[in-house]
């Protein structure tokens, strides 16, 4: 009986702390729906991580693509020496072997891993009240290394199996979270490369959503009176000439609805009140599926 009863304890404990690390699980990916900063997003899953894990310490690593070494990008619970020490390439037993590796790797107690024995960073590891290790790489959907997300223990310690699950679920949100935020700067990059390009160029430059709402002029477009800002959209009509009006918006409106190239000419009326007689053109820019992306 009373072994019954211990069991049925350690059963009712396993429960709880599955269903309080789904709980956090839960949270954490609504919150990440919700936020849009990318280091603050890794650290609250580093801290979800500590958390499920049973400990305060831990970090996260981007492999630079210059170098191939790993750079601490946020960290939780560790000293300035150890962030310092570890800033700019990682510790060869642990987050380092995982980065060669691609697998996890667990160190139980820092001071029995051969590979650590009279080290500078077993030094480094101790004097941060570190004695455990779980090192869990971080991949892509497409399969790259972009990280390493590893967790500190202040005693030996081996991860449970409920332990290892939760860290793989945060680790591939952690990924997940990597790949979209280097997406959005790149699309930010590309976007800005763009403008400037647009914006040197003598002719006048539009994009316009897939709706057909202008939502882009050069500087070049801007130059002329009656273009203007409204809201996140730009007014066009007002550049044009009063018995061009009906005909420009009827071929933007069947372009649109077609998803075709919009062509016409008429006339735009510049800064100084005069007419100038134009081609414009519009192009959709189209996917895979063959849907219009942009204008």
């Amino acid at each position: 009986r009373k072994r019954a009863e211990l069991a049925m304890r350690a059963t009712e404990s396993r429960l709880a702390i599955n269903l309080a690390g789904m709980t956090r699980l839960q949270a954490l990916s609504t919150q990440l729906v919700q936020a849009g900063e990318l280091r603050a997003l890794l650290h609250e899953i580093l801290v979800a991580a500590a958390e499920l894990t049973g400990t305060d310490k831990g970090n996260i690593q981007f492999v630079d693509a210059a170098t191939d070494r790993l750079r601490i990008v946020v960290h939780h619970g560790l000293s300035r020496r150890f962030l310092e020490y570890f800033s700019e390439d990682g510790c060869v037993a642990t987050c380092g072997a995982a980065q060669h590796s691609g697998q996890r790797v667990i160190v139980e107690d820092v001071r029995r891993e051969p590979a650590l024995q009279g080290s500078e960073d077993l030094a480094v590891a101790e004097a941060d009240g570190i004695r455990a290790v779980m090192s869990t790489p971080l991949v892509s959907r497409d399969g790259r290394l972009l990280g390493v997300l590893s967790n500190h223990y202040a005693t030996p310690h081996r991860p449970a199996e409920h332990e290892l699950r939760f860290v793989d679920l945060l680790a591939r949100m952690a990924a997940d979270v990597i790949e979209r935020g280097r997406g959005e700067e790149a699309l930010r990059q590309s976007e800005a490369r763009f403008r400037e390009l647009a914006d040197a160029m003598p002719q006048l430059v539009w994009t316009a959503r897939p709706d057909g709402t202008v939502d882009y002029y050069n500087r070049r477009y801007r130059e002329f009176a009656g273009i203007r800002p409204n809201g996140e959209n730009w007014e066009w009509a007002p550049v044009l000439h009063p018995d061009d009006l009906a005909a420009t918006a009827a071929a933007w409106e069947r372009a649109v609805a077609t998803s075709t190239a919009y062509e016409i000419e008429h006339r735009v009326r510049r800064a100084d009140g005069g007419y100038r007689w134009y081609l414009s053109r519009g192009v959709p820019a189209l996917d895979a599926e063959g849907r219009v992306t942009k204008w």
